[in-house]
């Protein structure tokens, strides 16, 4: 009975112990969680929706204004988030590495260790330091909570956008916004929502133009919906630039027309401009293109491809507006544009190539390094294990060297490989300069041969030479009369304009070289007077009627001058 009885207090002094060892645990962990100061998170609440009322109570905020260490860490980080947020241009890293050390230190504050990394991510971009920023990009993914959906979201279209900037040719820019619109449609952020679908939609116009023109109409009613106005004109602009590509000119229009009708004091961006000017000029309304391309001069341009697309729009106005002058010094400020674009994109994979190599130089140094290490090894353990040790050693040396052979072998396949891919860009590169060349001589050539033309029948149709219109009427009819004189006229026009002459002999072999050479001054923008001389009419109102005729016997349900401009510049 007795040992029963100090059996059972034992029993319950187990117990009491076990309880308290549990209070123990609990408490001190309750500890660790600190409670910030108020000021602090009702900033923290303000820093989405109103950044800069968030940045002016934390800039009224000193470090000795703070009790505790906890305190100044989340201090350092919101002042980092809301600078970055109010377009506040980092100089230095300073505050957000005392919070970064901070939470580092205390694992358990997980989403403001998440939020420490992408802000130390977002200061190294400003700083100028890519690579170490996309390194703080990729911990903070790591960090994050799984259902911590927000921080994932922004981090992954932080990505995103830096792959973008790289021109990533692998689709990882792509992958990271979808990664990023997933985690934000978890959320209610709809702002964070639309950016990712406006940025989607501009990278799917190229390879998937229907999932772009689906995503962007979807942009567009949620940017309609949350008032987003930037954003509104950001879907607009690139669905212009999907409808463009397919020549869909009149929708453009209408997407343009959706932007400007909402207010006459919308900021406009230059890319906006630069489409609804291109669009008016297929349209054959050079005065409303004229207006766009005004207002271009209170708008930078700040890359290549707008730069080349205002030049490509001020030829097509010249070429409207019959300024054969003109036209011809933008389309060749356009080609030299347009081939330096190209060139440095070839000069881009090559570097990339090149770079490719460096690093499967660097990793077979690292692995052979690691191999002599290795080996080092192994004869310690000879000497320490004995005979036991060598047979282990001896088999797993078989299997390393083994998986050496086969890495390096993979290597050098590697390196092999990226050396013919350079070898055939550097080929490409130069047929392709010299392609340019020989055209553009031929180009000029002709060019100047047409300009010849139009002088002298200009002179002779205002100073009324009788002799010399009697001359230059002579010299069209021999080259009437034999048709090859007209070739390399037929080949320039081929080469400029998407193989007008051999198409159109293609479909309409019952043409004539007089036919053909009517459809080549149209396409070249001659005058009736020009045109009428060259050919022999007494009156230029004889070419409304050789157009008309011309339509007819090819059966054409529109003008000679509509199936002419279908006919782009290449």
């Amino acid at each position: 009975m007795f040992f029963c009885v100090i059996f059972a207090g034992m029993k319950h002094l187990l117990w009491v112990i076990v309880a308290m060892m549990v209070l123990g645990a609990v408490v001190p962990g309750c500890d660790d969680v600190p409670r910030y100061d108020g000021r602090l998170t009702a900033a923290d609440s303000l820093i989405h929706d109103h950044a800069d009322s968030a940045l002016t109570m934390l800039e009224a905020l000193t470090p000795s204004d703070l009790a505790t260490e906890g305190d100044r860490a989340y201090h350092d980080l919101l002042l980092t988030q809301a600078r970055y947020k109010c377009y506040r241009p980092a100089t230095s890293d300073s505050a957000i590495n005392r919070a970064l050390a901070y939470y580092r230190a205390h694992p358990n504050e997980q989403e403001k260790l998440t939020r420490a990394y992408i802000y130390k991510g977002t200061v190294m971009e400003e700083l100028g330091h890519p690579d170490s920023a996309m390194f703080y990009y990729k911990q903070a993914e790591q960090t994050a909570s799984p259902n911590d959906y927000f921080n994932l979201g922004y981090v992954n279209m932080r990505m995103g956008a830096m792959y973008r900037e790289r021109h990533a040719v692998d689709g990882k820019h792509i992958e990271k916004y979808e990664e990023a619109l997933e985690y934000f449609n978890h959320t209610k952020s709809l702002h964070y929502q639309l950016r990712c679908m406006v940025n989607l939609g501009s990278l799917y116009c190229l390879k998937y133009p229907q999932k772009a023109d689906s995503m962007l109409n979807i942009a567009l009613d949620l940017a309609k919906s949350i008032q987003d106005t930037p954003m509104f004109v950001g879907a607009s602009q690139n669905l212009m630039k999907l409808y463009l590509s397919k020549n869909n000119f009149k929708k453009a229009l209408e997407i343009s027309h959706g932007v400007t009708n909402i207010s006459d004091n919308i900021p406009l961006t230059a890319s906006f401009c630069l489409y609804t000017a291109v669009t008016y000029a297929h349209l054959m309304v050079p005065d409303s293109s004229q207006i766009f391309m005004n207002k271009l001069r209170e708008i930078p341009i700040t890359n290549a491809v707008d730069t080349l697309t205002l030049l490509e729009t001020k030829r097509d106005i010249a070429l409207l507006c019959g300024d054969n002058m003109n036209y011809h010094y933008y389309e060749r400020q356009a080609k030299q544009l347009d081939d330096s674009i190209l060139c440095e994109k070839q000069s881009t994979a090559i570097l990339k190539i090149e770079d490719k190599i460096d690093r499967f130089s660097m990793e077979q140094a690292r692995f052979f390094q690691k191999s002599t290490n290795r080996w080092l090894k192994a004869l310690i353990g000879i000497l320490v294990l004995a005979i036991v040790c060598i047979i282990v050693e001896i088999t797993r040396r078989k299997n390393s060297q083994k998986q050496q052979q086969q890495q390096i072998q993979q290597l050098e396949e590697y390196i092999k490989e990226a050396k013919m891919q350079i070898n055939e860009l550097k080929l490409l590169q130069q047929k392709l300069q010299k392609h340019n060349i020989n055209d553009e001589t031929l180009k000029e050539l002709v060019s100047s041969h047409l300009e010849m033309i139009i002088e002298i029948v200009e002179e002779c149709y205002h100073t009324s030479n009788q002799s010399q219109l009697q001359k230059i009427r002579d010299i069209v009819q021999f080259q009437n009369a034999n048709a090859d004189k007209w070739l390399k006229l037929f080949r320039y026009l081929d080469i400029e304009y998407d193989g007008i002459i051999s198409k159109t002999k293609k479909v309409y072999p019952f043409l004539k070289e007089k036919d053909l050479l009517l459809i080549s001054m149209v396409k070249l923008g001659f005058s009736y007077i020009q045109m009428a001389m060259i050919l022999g009419y007494k009156d230029s109102s004889s070419i409304s009627s050789a157009k008309l005729r011309l339509a007819k016997k090819m059966k054409l349900e529109c003008s000679i001058n509509d199936y002419v401009s279908q006919f782009k510049k290449l």
